[in-house]
């Protein structure tokens, strides 16, 4: 069971009152303690000039009850002030005040300061809001420089001791009359500053959130993890083997609605000598809108075949021919030859 552990605050003095349990040592003439599920609080009433209990938990720690008490003292009357210093984008270095701690303050209302120990300073050193304040441990510094990333601003310094309390500094923290008035492109009050909770965000905005967010990736886009969009290789294929003698167009895949034809693979042999092409239409055998995939839409234009030549054409790890929305796919001979194969698709 872990100390529990409560700070106290009154004037200049802090009170920390722990109780819990802790692992003693064994002592060599250990007292037979009195064993509780969990160490309680109050843990027993004692009484002055009597030994109280000795009481342990249920694993072997010992309950005490203890208290501590520390003084932990303010910044004090300001020991010395330092000369402000007048900062530009160029970077201005001031002399420390005496004091082992220096508060250094932006007193301007528009523009941040970045400071830091020493001769020099970037943007990319400690941000001083306007109107804010940052205490600075002095050490052996003997300066302290600041720059601005725009315009001018003015940095005091005041010397002393002890913990700086008050409001607008610590860590750079904000301060200051500057409003923010958007966040990622979502419009926020102008007043008030930002508070926890969900952003406001009004019809036109979550309305063009939306849009974005469902918008088709514009092609050429990098996305991480992309591999393809092509259906041939993300989707489940289907096969249409086929064995024809006709001189067609002879319908290998009907259409359905508005779909569209994704060849991943396909081929084709012939038991003698034609010319042999592969289309899409409109139609029960491609009789209309007839477009050419492979060859031509004319019988006697299409592929030349050998007899017991083949066509064979793709993997089936991509598209390797596409039909027309709405269309089917037709083979297209120009006699009547024999020929066999199969198609490897997807129709969506």
């Amino acid at each position: 069971m872990g100390n529990k552990v409560q700070w106290l605050y009154g004037a200049s003095t802090a009170v920390l009152l722990a109780i819990g349990c802790i692992t003693p040592a064994k002592a060599q003439n250990a007292t037979q303690a009195f064993v509780v599920t969990t160490c309680g609080t109050p843990l027993t009433t004692l009484t002055a000039g009597k030994n109280g209990p000795v009481m342990e938990n249920v694993t072997g720690q010992l309950c005490v009850n203890a208290s501590v008490s520390a003084s932990i003292t303010g910044f004090p009357t300001v020991q010395s002030t330092g000369t402000p210093i007048a900062v530009t984008t160029g970077g201005v270095t001031g002399t420390l005040p005496t004091g082992a701690v220096v508060v250094a303050s932006n007193v301007g209302a528009t523009n941040g300061a970045y400071c830091k120990l020493g001769a020099s300073a970037t943007t990319s050193d400690q941000l001083i809001p306007p109107n804010s304040w940052f205490a600075f441990t002095v050490g052996a510094n003997t300066q302290l420089a600041c720059i601005t990333s725009t315009s001018t601003t003015t940095v005091n310094m005041v010397g002393g001791s002890g913990l700086p309390t008050g409001s607008g500094g610590g860590g750079g923290g904000s301060g200051g009359a500057t409003n923010i008035t958007q966040v990622g492109g979502v419009n926020v009050p102008t007043s008030g500053g930002l508070q926890s909770g969900a952003l406001p965000i009004d019809a036109s905005t979550s309305s063009q959130l939306h849009t974005d967010l469902i918008a088709p990736v514009v092609a050429g886009t990098a996305r991480i993890g992309y591999v393809s969009d092509d259906p041939c290789n993300s989707k489940i294929k289907l096969n249409a083997p086929f064995s024809t003698s006709s001189g067609g167009p002879v319908s290998l895949i009907a259409l359905s609605g508005s779909t569209v034809i994704y060849v991943c693979s396909i081929s084709a042999i012939t038991d003698t000598a034609i010319k042999l092409s592969f289309i899409d239409g409109t139609g029960g055998s491609c009789a209309a809108a007839q477009h050419a995939i492979w060859g031509s839409t004319t019988a006697a234009s299409g592929m030349s075949l050998a007899a017991n030549g083949g066509f064979t054409q793709g993997s089936g790890n991509g598209s390797v021919g596409v039909t027309t929305a709405a269309s089917a796919l037709c083979l297209l001979q120009s006699g009547t030859s024999l020929i066999a194969g199969n198609v490897v698709y997807v129709q969506q």
